[in-house]
């Protein structure tokens, strides 16, 4: 998970075939850039090679992805792709395509269906601009070492973020967001793109360097991640170790200078988590996010034994599934964290959390 959270800004093009050359160096979530003007959006959307795949789209049955390249969904790839029209509708065409093969709006994390504790990264919330919010825990993943998995989990992950937004918009209508972000100083164009991007909180408690370094999967997460550009808002690295600063410096350097500035380092031991914290949280996601992680730090709580899908049995205590105005809300039936439970997983993940208790009592 953490080679995913360097390609959310820093996918190569070596890496993501389905990009032409001519497509600059800005990653999967690249920062905002001029030039989705009104004729560069008709020009994307009219290319033949758009219009194509969308009739590819309309015959596939029950793809429904000809709904996916929309005005918004043009002015994500112009952003990204810095302008450049001919190299937004490539890449746009390739998207639409791939979706047609992987058909990610039905995919499930086959991993977690087996047994939850396999990967820990999910929607918790929604932050002070309508974000939705990604957290995960390298200690809570028990069997992340997959690289085929984790990026069936990652797709399922990004895909519930996008439908969750695009639900609570819908409900709430978009104003919320948009306005606090216009109000906050941001220019128009800008709080636009931050009412369609999200948050991701990657917390590092767990993490080794032996174990969770697998080319492998930064070059998967790569290819992934260039079918959502334009799609972060925030990435937030909690308690990386030391030696992470030197792997950090190495990768800025490849990151375009927007991209590389929405990633930000914090600790929870000196106060810079809770400061970062203060400027996009919110105060109940805030208090939430720092139950969480103070939970997740738990002896009891190293080796499988936490069950993050199941609400507590004491109404007072912390909610590992969500913040619980999320988890009340109608948007949550979208989050993987609630089909664990109501879906066919469900009897699995019973089955797990037994397993975990005969494994505790040495059985």
């Amino acid at each position: 998970e953490f080679e995913a959270s360097l390609a959310f800004g820093a996918a190569p093009l070596a890496q993501c075939p389905s990009r032409p050359r001519s497509l600059p160096r800005e990653g999967a979530f690249g920062g905002m850039s001029r030039g989705d003007t009104p004729e560069a959006l008709r020009q994307v959307l009219s290319s033949a090679s758009v219009v194509a795949a969308l009739e590819r789209a309309k015959v596939e049955p029950k793809s429904h992805e000809e709904s996916f390249a929309d005005v918004a969904c043009a002015r994500r790839y112009i952003r990204a792709a810095e302008g450049n029209v001919e190299a937004a509708a490539a890449a746009l065409a390739g998207t639409l395509d791939w979706r047609l093969r992987e058909r990610p709006r039905e995919a499930e994390c086959s991993a977690c269906r087996l047994d939850p504790h396999s990967h820990n990264m999910r929607v918790v919330g929604v932050d002070k601009l309508e974000r939705p919010v990604i957290y995960t825990c390298f200690s809570q993943a028990i069997h992340r070492f997959d690289p085929e998995a984790a990026m069936e989990h990652l797709m399922r992950t990004l895909e519930d973020a996008i439908a969750i937004q695009d639900e609570r918009q819908r409900r709430l209508g978009t104003s919320g967001g948009f306005a606090e972000a216009a109000e906050g100083g941001l220019a128009v164009a800008a709080a636009a793109a931050a009412t369609e991007s999200c948050v991701w909180l990657i917390d590092f408690h767990g993490y080794s360097l032996m174990k969770d370094s697998n080319p492998r999967t930064a070059v998967m997460a790569g290819r992934l991640l260039a079918h959502y550009p334009e799609r972060l808002g925030r990435a937030v690295i909690v308690d990386a170790p030391r030696f992470f600063s030197a792997t950090w410096v190495a990768v800025s350097k490849v990151v375009n200078t927007t991209t590389a500035a929405k990633v930000m380092f914090a600790r929870t031991d000196h106060g810079s988590f809770d400061a970062e914290l203060g400027t996009w949280a919110g105060g109940p996601l805030k208090q939430w996010l720092l139950a969480e992680i103070a939970e997740n730090r738990l002896k009891q709580y190293q080796h499988g034994e936490k069950e993050y899908w199941s609400a507590p049995a004491d109404v007072s205590a912390h909610d590992p599934r969500a913040l619980p105005s999320f988890a009340a809300s109608p948007e949550f039936a979208l989050a993987l964290t609630h089909r664990l439970v109501a879906g066919p997983a469900a009897g699995v993940a019973a089955g797990a959390g037994q397993a975990v208790a005969h494994k505790a009592n040495g059985d």
